[in-house]
């Protein structure tokens, strides 16, 4: 099995449903886009991950969805069901977007300027940056995430801050999302 490439960019969303149009369409040419909202993006690791894993379980046979953006979806939000997923995302509103791009056979340069034509020029996202532009909602991740603060209160220690707890409790579940 080939390997998948990914991209992933920040930018803010103008027109969902012309987005969910045009990642239709990407899909006939096998080009695979997820899209997270930044609210519950606590740093880039938390997506580097998923996509890690997510590329991992294609390779190794392991995946449960049938398209790596949704396989995607599943390691990122820690869930097996995709239903389940779909209903935490229907729950959270925010302009600013994670956009994840999986392909196989364009070069980076290539994608880039395909998502600058298709998304950037149709006005559907404003600007591609590879900066991290979200603003995360500590309750809603822990809400997304179903971390309690007893759960924080447990593995805190003296000098670590609550980014860094929510964190390695994210990563966790991520990591062990199809073990429970």
């Amino acid at each position: 099995m080939k390997k998948f490439n990914f991209i992933y960019f920040f930018c803010s969303l103008l027109n969902k449903q012309k987005a969910e149009e045009t990642i239709d369409i990407l899909e006939k040419k096998n080009i695979w886009i997820a899209i997270i909202p930044c609210k519950i993006i606590i740093n880039k690791i938390q997506v580097e991950s998923a996509i890690q894993l997510a590329i991992r379980d294609f390779i190794n046979e392991e995946n449960r969805a049938k398209k790596i953006n949704i396989q995607f979806l599943l390691r990122f939000f820690g869930e097996k069901q995709i239903v389940r997923v779909f209903e935490k995302l229907s729950k959270i509103t925010d302009s600013s977007i994670c956009m994840v791009a999986f392909y196989k056979d364009l070069s980076r340069g290539d994608i880039i300027a395909l998502l600058n034509e298709l998304f950037i020029q149709k006005k559907i996202i404003r600007e591609l940056t590879e900066d991290q532009i979200c603003e995360p909602s500590l309750e809603e991740i822990k809400k997304i995430y179903n971390i309690s603060d007893k759960e924080i209160e447990a593995i805190t220690w003296d000098d670590a801050g609550l980014i860094v707890v929510l964190t390695k409790l994210i990563l966790e579940r991520i990591a062990l999302a199809f073990l429970k």
